[in-house]
């Protein structure tokens, strides 16, 4: 599906592009510059952070549902090529396809369509021919198509993949993909791609509880963790287990994922309308990168000061020798010594056998 998906949709965005730049014989940049909305340099500049803020809420969604599926894959290299080349660079594509049209469909309209789907009724309202409406149709249908496969790989799949770690015994990844399903259509995201400014405005106020997440993500592994994770405490359901913390929670990464979002907040109400500060309006368009900062430093700090588990000296050498042999006596038959092992007097082989040999 996603490989029909990367030829059809770039296909479609530059039969657009084309069609532009044909029936307006040229681009015409110089139409989408308004001297009479010229504002001062100082908000043009917050202007463009708030833009940048967007773009990285827009790239933090696919960072926190990489690990989703990114654990499918075969080899641990498999999904650099796609991230290192794929996204920088079909998201400029994307975002040039986007100026262009739009400064030679105004050039021709005299007016911005910004929003794809006003586009497409655009052309529709100044020409409702036998050629446009294939057009339109063929485009728009590719872009539905798009939109199904977004939401699968960045919604419905991360999605459910994550609530079956709270009732696994009830909910597995398609139930979970219905659980979804049903909380989305309750969400109206309809009403978020109305208008360009509504989905821009989102997309910045999703971005403050995306950023913690990132954070706290990247903390916990490269610095609390230092790269390490012990694979049996994973899959133990018990107060000794390293990953246990509370009752199975960790209040440190909530405890952080609130202070970073904190920040930003105020200016997240403002956005809707409500009056607010400068200050709290520049710290909401400085949301990603705020909430990104605050939110790892806040977990970083807070692993220092409670130290989490997993330390060599939080398990003793007879906690240790216990858990081996608890994962050997669960291990039934699928570890077989070879040739070479029950061979070799160093192997731990015989050890392993006494062990299965003392199993209840």
């Amino acid at each position: 599906m996603f490989s029909v998906k990367a030829i059809i949709v770039p296909l479609a965005g530059l039969g657009i592009v084309c069609w532009a730049i044909a029936a307006n014989k040229g681009v015409s940049a110089d139409k989408l510059v308004d001297e009479s909305k010229r504002e001062s340099t100082s908000i043009f500049a917050w202007a463009l952070v708030s833009q940048l803020n967007a773009v990285l809420g827009t790239n933090s969604a696919l960072i926190v549902t990489v690990p989703d599926l990114a654990r499918y894959s075969t080899t641990r290299n498999a999904q650099v090529y796609g991230q290192a080349l794929g996204l920088p660079l079909s998201q400029t594509i994307c975002a040039a396809f986007g100026i262009i049209t739009t400064a030679a469909v105004k050039n021709m309209y005299g007016e911005a369509y910004w929003n794809p789907y006003d586009l497409l009724n655009g052309i529709l309202d100044h020409g409702y021919t036998p050629k446009a409406r294939a057009g339109v149709f063929f485009a728009a249908a590719s872009w539905a198509f798009a939109t199904l496969g977004t939401s699968i790989a960045c919604n419905a799949v991360p999605f459910a993949a994550d609530i079956t770690c709270l009732a696994p015994k009830y909910v597995n990844i398609v139930r979970g993909q219905c659980i979804w399903l049903v909380i989305s259509l309750g969400i109206v995201p309809w009403r978020l791609v109305g208008t360009a400014s509504s989905f821009l405005r989102f997309l910045t106020g999703y971005c403050i509880f995306q950023g913690p997440v990132v954070g706290i993500m990247m903390v916990d592994y490269f610095l609390v963790r230092r790269g390490n994770l012990y694979l049996p405490d994973l899959y133990r359901h018990s107060s000794t287990a390293r990953y246990y913390f509370t009752k199975g929670f960790n209040l440190r990464a909530f405890a952080a994922f609130v202070i970073g979002a904190l920040l930003p907040l105020p200016g997240l109400i403002g956005s809707f309308g409500n009056p607010v500060s400068s200050a709290a309006d520049h710290m909401f368009s400085l949301g990603w990168v705020l909430s990104f900062l605050v939110g790892g430093l806040a977990y970083w700090a807070l692993c220092v000061v409670f130290k989490v588990p997993g330390e060599d000296t939080h398990y003793g050498f007879e906690e240790k020798v216990g858990e081996a042999e608890e994962m050997v006596c669960q291990g039934g038959d699928e570890y077989s010594p070879s040739f070479e092992e029950k061979a070799d007097p160093a192997s731990p082989a015989e050890e392993i056998e006494q062990i299965r040999a003392s199993c209840p």
